[in-house]
């Protein structure tokens, strides 16, 4: 066997096992990944029902529309307060009650309470949930940065298998070949459908590293280290229901005066916009834009007079901070409107279409009874390399590799002999 051959079949190995550990979270992480691209969307329509009619009665005064909210969940304490974007919409007001966050929709005109809802009762936040940890907590979030770090190996190992072996076929590997049947036309399908997404598909993994447990967390330490003091990120790492629970301080305040409020409409942050206590015992306040397209933020605190203390913008972040808002904008569908969510449903049925393809060309090829793995082969030194250099830079992988060696070492060699 030629060193070209033993390579492809090297390749071909890990290529197979990243796919049969991957395929069942790609499938889960690209549903809830496309829905979640349209959580404006989504939001809104749930919220659809919170319209007021002012009916020529006057705006009632914004403490007392905390007072109403606040009263609804006796016990409750204030954490935000949602600017509307237009006189119809109703006020939300979000509050700290029984240990969790609760939203509570008030008229502002008469007070009455139109609702109230825990902040997870979105169908965005649940599928944010599953995207992030698969509903289990800690333990999801693990495996699904375990998944995302063996789905870049699939990837990248896809890629040498499609890679043309001369730059004159480079164009023909593009096309589609409808000419083939069976089999082969789904090998073709799935080799072009990965050549053409593989961009996309490596930029989301990639940008959703930040958010994950393990790279996430060491790559803040990283950060730490090297600026010599605590970093503060525009993001959070580790699991989805534990990241921004609150996004503000929670206060036992129970007024709101209205020059704040007016002085905060006023600065009109992209929507949504939301208002809380910066500061007790200086009576400050904080305007926080959290608009999804995340170079837009702005965040401005205003003193107990609705004057103007401070205001940062995100081009004020760290360039490093800078280029991963960017990157998660993106991610999140919302850099560049509604193309933006366009190419990441593209990007999602595409890896649906290639986990189905690959799936069903491991059927068909799978002797009965048998995993039909690819053959074992020489160790190649290129295949090794590229894992080291993977190892490095991705340490929840490391150690799957550490705990594969383990495996293999002792425990399938020991039930071997035996």
């Amino acid at each position: 066997m030629t060193t070209s051959r033993h390579f492809h079949q090297a390749v071909w190995r890990w290529h197979f096992y990243a796919g049969i550990f991957c395929i069942p979270f790609i499938l889960v992480l690209a549903v809830s990944g496309a829905v979640y691209l349209f959580k404006p969307q989504l939001d809104n329509w749930q919220e659809r029902h919170y319209i007021v009619e002012p009916q020529g009665q006057p705006r009632a005064d914004a403490s007392q529309q905390l007072q109403a909210a606040l009263t609804a969940l006796p016990g409750s304490r204030f954490v935000t307060y949602r600017l509307p974007q237009s006189p119809r919409e109703a006020v939300q007001i979000a509050v700290q009650y029984q240990g969790a966050k609760w939203l509570v929709y008030v008229d502002p005109y008469s007070l009455h309470v139109l609702d109230t809802r825990s902040d997870n009762s979105f169908i965005s936040q649940w599928f944010k949930t599953l995207h992030g940890e698969l509903l289990v907590g800690d333990n999801g979030a693990i495996l699904v940065e375990l998944a995302g770090n063996w789905a870049i190996v699939l990837v990248l190992t896809g890629l040498l298998l499609w890679w043309p072996k001369k730059w004159r076929k480079g164009v023909g590997a593009l096309r589609f070949k409808m000419a083939s049947t069976g089999r082969r036309f789904w090998l073709d399908f799935h080799k072009v459908v990965g050549a053409w997404l593989l961009v996309f598909i490596l930029f989301f993994l990639i940008s959703g590293l930040p958010w994950t447990t393990v790279w996430g967390s060491a790559f803040k330490q990283v950060r730490t280290w090297y600026a010599q003091q605590q970093v503060e990120q525009d993001w959070t790492t580790g699991p989805a229901s534990k990241r921004k629970v609150w996004g503000a301080m929670i206060s036992d305040t129970q007024t709101l005066p209205a020059h704040v409020l007016n002085n905060a409409t006023a600065l009109q942050l992209p929507y949504p916009t939301y208002l809380s206590v910066a500061d007790h015992s200086k009576q400050e306040w904080k305007v926080d834009s959290m608009v999804q397209n995340r170079p837009k933020r702005e965040t401005v605190w205003l003193d107990n007079e609705g004057r103007v203390l401070e205001r940062r913008t995100f081009e004020d972040k760290a360039r490093l901070d800078r280029i991963i808002g960017y990157a998660i904008a993106a991610h999140e569908g919302h850099l560049f409107g509604w193309f933006n969510q366009l190419l990441g449903v593209t990007t999602a049925l595409g890896l649906i279409v290639l986990s189905i393809s690959g799936l069903y060309m491991w059927l068909v090829r799978r002797p009965e009874g048998q995993l039909g793995a690819p053959p074992r082969t020489q160790v190649h030194g290129g295949v090794i390399t590229g894992l080291i250099i993977l190892a490095m830079l991705l340490p929840l992988f490391a150690l799957s590799l550490i705990a594969i060696w383990f495996l293999e070492r002792w425990v399938f060699k020991a039930k071997a002999s035996a």
